[in-house]
């Protein structure tokens, strides 16, 4: 029963047709509510953004933060937790991982940060070469070498957990330099 206006930063349907846009509504006050950041920083979703549409991702990424810290609504739920790194076993699902970048590798046309010793059994993220001239800057490969980072995406089993990234939205630097 409220007017809403979408606003789209980018592309704006999915392959699947949904529209790619954030999402303003009216109260009935006449108050406009960015209604992705309301629901993020109640806790009642998580930060997402897409390689081609990651408009306003920094706000909602800080809004999450808040969230988080809070333990409001999911982040109250140890299912929704941030996993480390080290512990990540559960597959087939969207997480939000924490972890220091220990290598960088290259194979098969994709570019691997590597998080343990053991790219087959540790959790590991994957940037496609198609992809990979988006991450430059502090979001090179070499430059995240180090650095402790948390990660989102859909995490399947390839030997061992894996997350494919396609745009540096995905990963927030955790510390600066």
């Amino acid at each position: 029963g409220r007017n809403v206006e979408l606003r789209y930063g980018g592309v704006a349907r999915l392959k699947d047709g949904a529209a790619l846009a954030q999402v303003f509504a009216t109260t009935e006050g006449g108050r406009i509510v960015w209604v992705q950041d309301a629901m993020v920083r109640d806790g009642w979703a998580r930060a997402h953004s897409w390689k081609d549409n990651h408009a306003r991702a920094d706000k909602l990424l800080a809004a999450e933060a808040q969230a988080r810290a809070a333990k409001r609504g999911l982040w109250a739920d140890p299912y929704y937790a941030v996993q480390r790194a080290e512990t990540v076993g559960e597959t087939d699902r969207y997480l939000v991982v924490e972890g220091r970048v220990l290598s960088v590798a290259e194979s098969s046309g994709r570019t691997f940060l590597n998080f343990g010793d053991d790219y087959k059994t540790d959790f590991t993220i994957a940037i496609p070469a198609e992809d990979l001239a988006a991450f430059t800057g502090a979001h090179a490969p070499e430059a995240l070498k180090g650095k402790a980072v948390r990660a989102r995406g859909y995490v399947r089993e390839a030997g061992g957990p894996l997350m494919q990234v396609d745009h540096p939205a995905q990963i927030e630097l955790l510390e600066k330099g």
